[in-house]
């Protein structure tokens, strides 16, 4: 597999520091099937599990029930629990835990409500290597690295407590050589844990995906303990008790922004439009959600920022006009996985191999958008 450093176009500068937003009037909780715990008028506190069939999703503000609303969740319309804040962030009991010792009833207790990571605990018995993987593919975004230097001491804590119980040898934490800057900061904390490395790589595009990255180390699957730095983060949430996350950092930037991008801090469930009610921003933009690589583009400001949202670049709205097939081949070429989005294209197929990175789009001389034909 062979894996590119993409090239950088000019774009607008995105400062390493975190600003908060976490006081909107309103947050967007999606429905997704689940049963409602609570009728509308009714308080909520925060962290209260919002849902009967459903004990991960929690209220990341305190307030009342407003009812329901329609907003855009990812690239499609769905029902969403409208909760007014009061601004008091009220919680009727501190469920939150400390995290001390981690033994194995403990881990597999806590990861009950995520079938990912519990599955992927529960196969573990040793482990002789442990990967942390901080890096980020999308360009322009820092959310990953600012993530990690905010959590440090929680995801040193962790890293280490898993480490004792797995009696794992090797635990490396992986970053890319580009964030130097805030790299310096962290050496300081990380010195204080002797077994935990970090480990400083090229920027080749697609190392934050987990199969490439594995493939690019040449890591065996079976006594090796690999973790991204959202499962990392996911793992203390669960460990504390705490459910769904309340806050969320992403990177807010693009050429269409009137000011320096920066990282914001804001509440889960906040709205785009009342997100860029502090920002000034060109008329006749698109906002690029989770980047311009890998993400999706939609005007639609009544969009619902979930957890999963981990950068928003607002750009120019320039049409852009395909043009016919040259056959040139450079998409099979740089195709990590080896699927030819040409001929799927063509034969107006789809592929599940495909990691949805845009390296077709990217290199495409026709302007075809051949990602979203064959994703």
């Amino acid at each position: 597999m062979r894996l590119i450093r993409l090239e950088k176009a000019n774009f607008r500068p995105i400062k390493e520091t975190i600003e908060e937003f976490l006081n909107p009037d309103y947050v967007y909780i999606p429905l997704n099937n689940n049963k409602l715990k609570y009728k509308q008028n009714d308080y909520v506190y925060k962290d209260d599990y919002l849902f009967i069939n459903n004990y991960w999703i929690t209220s990341p503000i305190s307030g009342n029930i407003i009812g329901l609303k329609t907003m855009q969740v990812a690239k499609k319309n769905c029902k969403c629990l409208v909760i007014k804040n009061d601004f008091r962030e009220k919680r009727a009991i501190n469920k939150r835990r400390n995290i001390t010792k981690i033994d194995y009833n403990y881990l597999i207790d806590s990861l009950k409500y995520n079938k990912e990571l519990l599955n992927k605990f529960k196969s573990l018995k040793t482990v002789s290597n442990m990967y942390i993987n901080i890096i980020e593919d999308e360009p322009y975004s820092k959310t990953n690295i600012m993530l990690f230097k905010e959590n440090i001491m929680d995801i040193l804590n962790v890293i280490e407590q898993l480490r004792i119980l797995y009696h794992c040898e090797k635990c490396n934490i992986y970053l890319k050589d580009i964030d130097s800057s805030i790299i310096i900061d962290c050496l300081n904390t990380i010195g204080m844990y002797p077994f935990i490395n970090l480990s400083l790589v090229d920027d080749l595009y697609l190392l934050g995906n987990e199969l490439c990255f594995k493939k690019h180390f040449k890591i065996k699957e079976e006594d090796s303990l690999y973790l991204n730095i959202d499962e990392v983060i996911t793992l203390i949430y669960l460990l504390k008790n705490i459910g769904q996350k309340d806050n969320s950092l992403l990177t807010l930037g693009g050429n269409n922004l009137l000011s320096t991008g920066s990282i914001k801090k804001i509440k889960v469930g906040t709205s785009l439009k009342e997100l860029l009610k502090s920002s000034s921003y060109k008329e006749n933009s698109v906002f690029y959600i989770n980047g311009l690589m890998q993400g999706f583009a939609t005007t639609n400001l009544d969009f619902v920022i979930t957890e999963d949202i981990k950068c928003i670049f607002i750009m120019p709205k320039v049409p852009v006009k395909s043009q016919r097939c040259l056959n040139c081949g450079k998409c099979l070429n740089i195709c990590p996985v080896g699927i030819n989005p040409q001929k799927m294209y063509l034969e107006n197929k789809k592929s599940s191999r495909c990691l949805n990175c845009g390296l077709c789009n990217y290199i495409c001389p026709s302007y075809i958008n051949l990602k979203d034909k064959v994703r």
